[in-house]
């Protein structure tokens, strides 16, 4: 059975060929698991005076290797020394090229917001770490989909890297600082810090003893734009979303709720103190106000897009003017609300698990250093994502004047969403909940 296998291969080889072995054919997730020693060895298809196709050879290596195909191969490649030394020297026959993919030195596994770890930025950092350290590297990808689920995989001690959001890190639910789950940053690793707006590195929220304990990676504002086609002045309050005649006329995120009753609070005079307060949000003038916003809008998830903002002329949004995707017609720019804006940072933070080893480590805070190179930036963050940089304007060279002139405003005029404890989250998402579900009840009678 093993020569008819092989004659069917060296039969249909002859037809269409470009790579002869192919140990390693399928992902490195399913045939190199993490640690994995295996070595996947490639010979040029210019190698033999015929063209070859080995994908049946390919399957019998993954079906039968261990126990059958080892003499095989050592066979075959004889076989190819053989033809090679006695071949034509004039030729363009090319030498034999053993390629080490399914051999790593170390993984590195972040869980993270799908859009932080772009397909260009993997590739580039391997070859970056190649060239630096003579050393083949892999992610392990997870994407993250709730906020929780970073404390579930740290507190596992499945991950190295993970993206949480500014008041995630001293959070009373995770206290990732106190519990010493992420460990703190060793700047001279990280030299892109220098280009970093202060604020993001000096504030409460991601430090502790004067130590930091994440890099900023993204930020954003719930900022308010408006159709330029439709205002001849520019509005400059969050109550315009309580005018009349714009009934109707607004979109607001579905997902966050505590956003929502946030800029509620704002609109009233409340102070960045205050506007997470339960005992002092929880009143009837406030219920009636977030009731008004709530059952007047339309409502967008994610982030905003053409098509849930085709029949608005408001809405709000994570960032400037062009954070609406794609914004094909150029409708959208930022007001500069004289409330202020509440703002969000997410953070790289590295975890515990990386002292396995020296390098692990060092790994790491290549990562955290490389994501904040003006390239990255730029390309994943501003371009990708649509999001605030965080990296000072003088270093967003693909910005334009009104560009830079936005994000200082929101940089200036930032309130931090507040690291909210189990009380009063509790007590605000009750108070949305209920208004929510009259509105939805009300519309239904209505019906």
């Amino acid at each position: 059975m093993m020569k008819k296998a092989a004659r069917k291969v060296a039969f249909s080889s002859i037809v269409n060929a470009r790579t002869i072995l192919g140990y390693c054919r399928k992902t490195s997730e399913n045939i190199c698991p993490r640690g994995s020693q295996r070595t996947r060895y490639f010979i040029n298809s210019n190698l033999l005076p015929f063209p070859l196709d080995f994908s049946l050879y390919n399957f019998l290596l993954n079906y039968i290797f261990q126990s059958v195909l080892k003499p095989f191969c050592a066979f075959f490649f004889a076989f190819v020394f053989l033809v090679n030394a006695n071949a034509d020297p004039d030729s363009k026959q090319t030498n034999i090229t053993f390629e080490n993919t399914c051999h790593y030195d170390e993984v590195l596994t972040m869980d993270v917001w799908t859009s932080y770890a772009p397909k260009f930025a993997i590739l580039k950092f391997k070859e970056y770490i190649r060239n630096k350290y003579s050393k083949n590297i892999d992610f392990h990808l997870r994407q993250v989909l709730t906020p929780d689920e970073f404390f579930d995989r740290v507190r596992a001690g499945i991950t190295d890297v993970i993206s949480p959001s500014h008041n995630f890190f001293k959070d009373e639910r995770t206290n990732f600082i106190k519990n010493g789950m992420v460990i703190p940053l060793d700047a001279l690793s990280i030299p892109n810090l220098k280009n970093v707006s202060p604020k993001y590195i000096t504030n409460s929220f991601v430090t502790e003893g004067g130590r930091l304990y994440g890099i900023p990676l993204a930020a954003g504002g719930y900022s308010l734009l408006f159709d330029k086609s439709q205002f001849k002045t520019p509005p400059t309050s969050w109550n315009v979303l309580w005018q009349p005649e714009y009934k109707g006329r607004y979109a607001l995120s579905k997902d966050f709720y505590e956003a929502n009753i946030y800029i509620t609070a704002l609109a009233m005079g409340l102070n960045a103190n205050q506007i997470s307060d339960v005992n002092i949000v929880a009143t009837p003038k406030f219920r009636a106000k977030l009731r008004t916003l709530l059952e007047n809008a339309k409502f967008w998830q994610g982030k905003p897009k053409d098509a849930d903002v085709k029949d608005v002329i408001l809405t709000t949004a994570w960032g400037g003017s062009h954070s609406v995707l794609p914004d094909a017609e150029k409708r959208w720019q930022l007001a500069f609300t004289q409330e202020g804006v509440t703002f969000w940072t997410d953070y790289l933070a590295v975890t515990k698990n990386v002292e396995r080893n020296p390098f692990a480590k060092t790994l790491a805070m290549e990562w955290l250093n490389f994501a904040l190179s003006s390239d990255y930036q730029e390309t994943a963050i501003r371009e990708n994502s649509k999001y605030l940089s965080p990296l000072a304007v003088a270093h967003l060279q693909r910005s334009s004047g009104i560009q830079k002139t936005e994000v200082q405003f929101l940089y200036d005029n930032s309130i931090y969403w507040p690291i909210l404890s189990v009380r009063n989250r509790n007590g605000l998402k009750v108070i949305y909940d209920e208004i929510m579900t009259e509105i939805e009840s009300n519309r239904k009678i209505a019906k």
